[in-house]
Formats: structure tokens, C-alpha cells, sequence
């Protein structure tokens, strides 16, 4: 083929191509009339939220509120799958902050004083110059913690239901040292 073919079918292509997309991008964009009407009507009609709905959020509401309080603390929240729209998704919720994390040796030996196993201490031969920069307490719940809580949700004959934790057994302790 020939230079003068190579560059006149090169030209074209990139004229249809350009043509091209410059057509998509009028195709997408909506007018302006048309989205100003849908921003109308979704300001006209505020959304109805149902009775389960309005239930759920006053109890995360108030979790959140008593997290605020102790943030430490881990609640597990039940919402029975009959006051939700999308039904079959999950019951029981895990509601609270991150892992518990300790500045001093001292709060992290409080807390950990509280869990019913063996716990990490400070190393005896801790070389000189080292200190406690930080440690994690990190607790992990199992399907059957989740169970329990929807049975005695069940139990009480509450579709809506939250329990605090009280964590007794972690499982993984982190203390990191450095100089």
C-alpha cells in the first residue's frame, strides 16, 4: 500500500471515529429540562419510609448514641427480616467501633484483666530503651454469637432487638514496642 492510501484511510477513520463519539457524548448527556423535572419531583414527593424502617433507624439511633458514651463498647443488633423491603438478607448486625487500641501498658492490662483467658504481659528482658507504643485487642465473633442473639430476640417476641456484648475471649492480641 501505498503512503498517500496509508494516511487518506487513516484521515477517514479518524474522522468516523470522532464522529462517532461525538454523537455518544450528545446521546448521554439528558436535558436540561428533562433532569430539572426529576429533581422537582423528588423534592415534591419526600420519601415514605415504613413503620420497620422508622423502628430500625430509632435503635441505631440509640446505639449510636450510647457508642458515643463508650465507644469501646460492641452491640449486635437484630431486625427481623418481616419489617425490611428486601427480605432474606441479613438479621443481626454488628454495631460498634474499631478494636480497642491502648497507649500505655497500664489501660491495656485494665481491659485485658476483664477477658476470661490468658492474656499477653510485658516481656521480663524487655531490652533497655523500649516502651509500650501501642496494643490491639481484637475480638471476633462467630455465626453462633449471631444465632444467639436472634433467638432471644425470638424468645422476647421482638423484631427489633439489640444486646451489648460483653466480650470475654479474644481473638488476637497485638503489643508492639519500640525505642
Amino acid at each position: 500500500m501505498k503512503a498517500a492510501s496509508k494516511v487518506a484511510i487513516t484521515a477517514l477513520s479518524s474522522i468516523l471515529l470522532l464522529g462517532f463519539s461525538m454523537n455518544l457524548t450528545a446521546e448521554a448527556a439528558p436535558s436540561r429540562a428533562s433532569s430539572d423535572i426529576a429533581l422537582k419531583t423528588a423534592a415534591a414527593k419526600p420519601k415514605a419510609i415504613s413503620e420497620g424502617e422508622r423502628l430500625e433507624k430509632e435503635e441505631k439511633d440509640k446505639i449510636n448514641k450510647l457508642m458515643k458514651e463508650n465507644p469501646d463498647d460492641t452491640y449486635m443488633l437484630y431486625v427481623s427480616n418481616e419489617l425490611k423491603k428486601e427480605k432474606g438478607g441479613r438479621e443481626v448486625f454488628l454495631m460498634g467501633g474499631s478494636p480497642p487500641t491502648f497507649d500505655t501498658y497500664e489501660a491495656y492490662l485494665k481491659r485485658a484483666s476483664t477477658l476470661k483467658e490468658a492474656v499477653l504481659q510485658q516481656p521480663i528482658d524487655l531490652p533497655e530503651g523500649y516502651t509500650l507504643s501501642k496494643a490491639n485487642i481484637y475480638f471476633v465473633f462467630t455465626p453462633k454469637d449471631f444465632a444467639a442473639v436472634k433467638a432471644e430476640a425470638k424468645k422476647l417476641g421482638k423484631q427489633i432487638y439489640s444486646k451489648k456484648m460483653n466480650v470475654t475471649k479474644s481473638h488476637h492480641i497485638a503489643l508492639t514496642y519500640t525505642k
